[in-house]
């Protein structure tokens, strides 16, 4: 289970959408601020099973051990008895989001276009929880120690080690465009869009020898409905503020063909005593919800230039002759397409964003 979401990394990349010359205004690097941003995350992760619990009695190896009966009255022996066993974990987070993306913003059409959002919701930070477990069962009697254990009534302990939530990154999954609308300030202007993304969550989840199989999970998909402000700022940059209300998130995941050796439980009655079962478990499913929202400040910086390849600020022959001669010097910097390989692709990008030229 601890493996079972996996991890992503953070990064933003130049994309041949961008070298291709398709940008509509003006480029910036968008970098969240942490200290001010601030990020709201309640979740929980339910595991279901159905099973039967068995005492520990054995007339050879525990004859002191606990047998279990099914009803009120009558019966004898050590008897399996059905039940429905759920492990869940439950966390309320506040934190300090990390992220960047590429902003293009026109603003004589009064359009935005966000790429490559990537947000790290923890700030690199975990949030823990202490999972535990809800039995329904059928009504049963327990000889050694005698107790009587009402059915249909949830019962809740505690159970293994803290949980953790150990990531919880967005990413983004298609082209978001917005609009921006004036304000009475020339440099302020609001703005709101819609970003398809998708969520990856990393988890510990400390439930003991309850463990659900490690079958993995795929990333939850979501839309962030951003809605902001964007300031042009006097030294060329910008500055964001993008708010996003309440976010509900929902997966439920099957799970098929999976039955637990015995596990061996003390189960809690009403006093110091315990009765010694068995548990075997079969799960059925594992649900995960989330709800987020957040406030994000964001500093966009103007974009680099890429064909600028000498960086003297000019588009020149000169920058033509750099590229080449990092191109023929096997010159990683001359990888515009980022495949690794440098090809005629990486002339044909270099080719195509000289000739759109810089903001």
């Amino acid at each position: 289970m601890r493996n079972m979401f996996q991890k992503c990394t953070v990064s933003i990349g130049i994309t041949l959408a961008t070298l291709s010359g398709t940008a509509f205004g003006d480029e910036f690097d968008g970098v969240v601020d942490s200290v001010a941003s601030t990020a709201a995350l309640s979740g929980s992760v339910e595991i279901h099973n159905n099973g039967i619990l068995i005492g520990d009695f054995n007339a050879e190896t525990n004859p002191t051990g606990t047998s279990t009966i099914p009803g009120l009255f009558g019966g004898s022996g050590n008897n399996p008895i059905d039940m429905q066993l759920t492990g869940a974990v439950n966390t309320d987070l506040n934190t300090n989001p990390t992220g960047s993306m590429v902003l293009d913003i026109d603003f004589d059409l009064l359009i935005i276009d966000i790429e490559n959002l990537t947000l790290d919701l923890l700030g690199g930070q975990t949030g823990a929880a202490q999972p535990t477990v809800s039995m329904i069962y059928d009504t049963f009697r327990s000889v050694n120690p005698t107790f009587l254990y009402f059915g249909g009534i949830p019962f809740e302990f505690p159970i293994g080690d803290a949980s953790t939530i150990d990531q919880a990154v967005a990413t983004q999954t298609g082209p978001a465009a917005g609009v921006l609308v004036a304000s009475g300030n020339p440099d302020v202007f609001d703005f709101t869009i819609l970003i398809p993304a998708e969520l990856a969550i990393e988890l510990t989840l400390g439930f003991g020898d309850f463990q659900p199989p490690d079958d993995g999970l795929a990333p939850l998909p979501m839309v962030l409905p951003l809605t902001g402000i964007i300031q042009r700022m006097g030294d060329g940059s910008v500055q964001l503020t993008m708010t996003t209300e309440t976010q509900q998130l929902e997966q439920i995941t099957p799970i098929e063909g999976v039955t637990s050796p015995e596990i061996p439980f003390e189960l809690p009655t009403f006093g110091a005593e315990t009765a010694g079962v068995l548990f075997t478990l079969t799960p059925d499913e594992l649900a995960v919800g989330l709800s987020y929202g957040w406030t994000l400040f964001v500093n966009g910086s103007p974009a680099s230039c890429i064909p600028d390849f000498n960086g003297d600020g000019e588009l020149d022959f000169f920058d033509i002759s750099a590229f080449l001669t990092a191109f023929s010097a096997s010159d990683p910097a001359a990888d515009l397409t980022g495949d690794g390989a440098l090809d005629f692709f990486d002339i044909s990008a270099f080719l195509t964003a000289f000739a759109a030229g810089c903001p």
